[in-house]
């Protein structure tokens, strides 16, 4: 009875195995016969859709995410690729937005923030400053110091973004045509 118990087992792995193996060749060769139908035409034909204005940066929950997802779905549609939870190609998650809100206010006139202004600052919800003081653009190196006979900075700092240039078109801080390190702060 041992033996017949035993060799009962050995077979019923033997089938579990054997079936796993033909399971994932069979897998395997899926993946390949749908990886070789990938064509860089197609590819770049797909991102010229999603990277068009039309769809206004696929922003999340905004029309051109949802205008991005419905194309994606359509697509997987067309090739039958069958959803995974039950009709919808999508998932579903908790989204909470915010939007940071930063307002300049020069006198009467208030400067839209990214247009003009970018704040930096993790701790202040708001502030009133009665002074500003104005960096330039905020660089000290070799070739080019904003800081230079400034003892002593307050809290308020203005400072243009990019980098000096000369009338001949290089750049102050590289002395070239090149732009420096400083150029991509901004």
């Amino acid at each position: 009875m041992k033996i017949f118990k035993s060799s009962i087992v050995h077979a019923l792995l033997c089938i579990l195995f054997g079936t796993t193996t033909i399971w994932a060749q069979s897998s395997e060769e899926i993946m390949m016969k749908y990886a070789n139908t990938i064509q860089p035409n197609d590819l770049r034909d797909h991102l010229m859709i999603l990277a068009s204005d039309e769809y206004e940066g696929r922003e999340t929950a905004e029309k051109g995410g949802y205008m991005a997802a419905k194309y994606i779905a359509e697509y997987f549609r067309s090739l039958d690729v069958q959803p995974q939870d039950g009709d919808s190609y999508s998932q579903k998650f908790p989204l909470d937005r915010t939007e940071f809100q930063a307002r300049l206010q020069v006198g009467d006139s208030i400067i839209p923030y990214l247009d003009e202004f970018m704040y930096f600052d993790n701790e202040a919800s708001s502030f009133k400053a009665t002074e500003v003081q104005f960096l330039g653009y905020g660089i000290e190196s070799e070739n080019y110091n904003d800081y230079e006979g400034i003892n002593e900075v307050s809290k308020v700092v203005m400072m243009m973004g990019g980098e000096p240039v000369n009338a001949k078109g290089n750049y102050l801080v590289t002395g070239s045509e090149e732009r420096s390190e400083w150029a991509s702060v901004f």
